[in-house]
């Protein structure tokens, strides 16, 4: 019950005031998984991340469901799954009314502005944590990494293509 409780909590706060997308959400439940409360290590946390980004559906749902249930198990799951979609409803629904009523503001668009700002280095640091976590001195996800960026960057290669091809580089190098 103190799981189920806690978990209600953590994801009510992380949804409710990472704005910014699920990315926004990241650091604060890394901080408090990982860092803080010491429920999972920062490679279980990263894997998940991993695995639920390449996964069809939104990225908050699917990586709340896995924290979730590694925390304590279907029951779990379900918490984690009910106040995030309870909270992006409550949100989304008034954030649309709210819109529609003051979306002619110029105040409103100054403070659009200033958010999306916000949201941009709330991400970078989200990223940042996860380059750092991801390479730290293993010289293959380095290589995949640098060569990953270059091809995002510079052509229109597939990002499932790159993510299934590092998955088997990956399982190539340990043979």
């Amino acid at each position: 019950m103190k799981e189920a409780l806690y978990l209600f909590l953590l994801f009510l706060k992380a949804t409710s005031f990472a704005f910014g997308g699920g990315f926004a959400m990241v650091p604060v439940l890394q901080d408090a998984l990982v860092i803080k409360d010491r429920l999972l290590s920062q490679t279980e946390f990263m894997e998940g991340l991993a695995i639920c980004n390449m996964l069809s559906g939104p990225m908050t749902v699917n990586l709340g469901l896995y924290l979730g249930y590694l925390i304590s198990g279907w029951v779990g799951a379900f918490i984690t799954g009910v106040t995030i979609l309870g909270v992006v409803f409550i949100w989304s629904s008034l954030s649309v009314k709210a819109f529609d009523l003051l979306k002619n503001k110029p105040l409103v668009a100054e403070i659009l502005a200033g958010m999306r700002v916000g949201v941009v280095v709330i991400m970078f640091m989200a990223a940042f944590n996860m380059v750092d976590a991801s390479l730290s001195g293993n010289f293959l996800a380095i290589m995949i990494g640098i060569i990953s960026f270059a091809l995002s960057a510079f052509t229109r290669t597939n990002p499932a293509i790159m993510i299934i091809s590092a998955g088997l580089i990956g399982i190539l190098y340990q043979i």
